[in-house]
């Protein structure tokens, strides 16, 4: 059980270390940063955010034992007493530990998906038409002081392993990892052995791959081809994917080389919306921590006279764009996470969904593999190219 938050936190540690090399070109210890792609924008800007993450990394020690306590008091109050039926014919279930799991599993044919779900109190899950099983019906009061008295002896255990004070901050999910792990462990009595689920390779990750055994994996972001998991994914069976490069990342750097997997891709399930004056617009999908790129890009693509759509990345607040390109009258901010409008030239940095406009025989400029004159001239040649223009 503690060798697995060990092998989870290294994942997140490797994850944090990558998304920071992407956005400094370094590992910036300066900044106590969780999630740095999400994150990072508003420490920069915020000083007062800033310092209290310093404090929290110095006193980290001192003041865990009390943020466990305090979510021991709030899940308690979340306890489900009610019955926990599980079809005695049921050995796979759906773990609904990322939202994504909601639209990724449209590109399954029904007939293969599980009907039963696991829901865990931190995720919001709205859309899934399947049996819901609550972990706090699944877990006790003894199962929640476990899991205390676990997290408590695991961010000792956690600390041995680290290279940096600010990498502590990854223990601030314990508690709701050893949740987890004690209500598969009982779900493992009743016959449930193995998970679909769709987190790559992050903590959740680590954990259904040393409990569970055949399970399903679901990919629901990009992968990069220059990341290599510390610890590979053992135990997958199947996995879904969404188009041939990233199944061989994949099996290249995510699931480990003796895993005889069987591999499917998902249905391209994108809905476009119509839109008016195709033929003189453009896409823009935000990477996270873009804005200031995304400033620079409409900025010279209005010279071209083009209507230009930008969507932010879901996870990103969008009041700095409405800020940014609300007197512009030829960007249209979507702000609606299910709209995509049908044009024919996308740009974007790396994304899974402009890799399923691409399915659809779209036009991508990848961002990151150009600069701001070559798009400028890539979109000069498609309009001059387009006769409806």
């Amino acid at each position: 059980m503690y060798q697995s938050i060990i092998n989870a936190l290294k994942n997140e540690k490797a994850i944090d270390a990558f998304d920071m090399l992407n956005i400094h070109k370094k590992r910036n210890f300066k900044l106590p940063v969780l999630r740095p792609i999400i994150v990072i924008q508003k420490i920069k800007s915020n000083l007062i955010l800033k310092s209290i993450l310093y404090v929290l990394t110095l006193c980290w020690i001192v003041l865990y034992p009390l943020l466990m306590v305090f979510k021991l008091v709030k899940y308690i109050k979340k306890l489900n007493y009610g019955s926990c039926n599980i079809d005695k014919n049921s050995s796979s279930m759906i773990i609904a530990t990322s939202a994504r799991i909601e639209t990724v599993i449209d590109g399954i044919d029904k007939e293969l998906i599980p009907s039963i779900y696991l829901e865990v109190p931190w995720i919001n899950i709205n859309k899934l038409n399947l049996i819901k099983i609550d972990l706090m019906s699944v877990l006790s009061f003894y199962d929640l002081l476990k899991a205390l008295a676990y997290s408590i002896k695991g961010v000792f255990i956690s600390v041995k392993d680290m290279k940096h004070p600010v990498e502590v901050l990854q223990t601030y999910v314990l508690f709701e990892y050893f949740m987890l792990y004690i209500g598969l462990k009982k779900l493992k009595k009743e016959n449930i052995t193995s998970y679909w689920y769709s987190n790559h390779y992050d903590r959740w990750s680590v954990l259904l791959d040393c409990i569970g055994k055949n399970n399903v994996l679901l990919q629901h972001g990009f992968v990069n081809d220059r990341f290599e998991l510390p610890y590979k994914l053992k135990n997958i069976k199947t996995l879904y994917y969404i188009n041939e490069q990233s199944i061989n990342i994949f099996k290249k750097n995510i699931i480990n080389k003796n895993s005889n997997i069987n591999a499917i891709q998902l249905k391209n399930t994108l809905e476009l919306k119509t839109i008016e004056n195709k033929n003189k617009s453009i896409f823009i999908i935000s990477r996270p921590a873009q804005l200031e790129l995304d400033i620079e890009l409409i900025k010279i693509l209005n010279e071209l006279g083009i209507i230009i759509y930008i969507k932010p990345h879901p996870l990103f607040d969008k009041d700095p764009y409405k800020k940014a390109f609300s007197s512009n009258n030829k960007c249209i901010l979507i702000e609606d996470n299910t709209y995509y409008p049908d044009v024919d030239i996308i740009l974007s940095g790396y994304s899974t969904l402009a890799i399923e406009y691409e399915l659809l025989g779209k036009k991508i400029i990848w961002i990151p593999k150009e600069n701001l004159k070559s798009i400028k001239l890539k979109i000069i040649k498609y309009i001059g190219e387009n006769k409806n223009v």
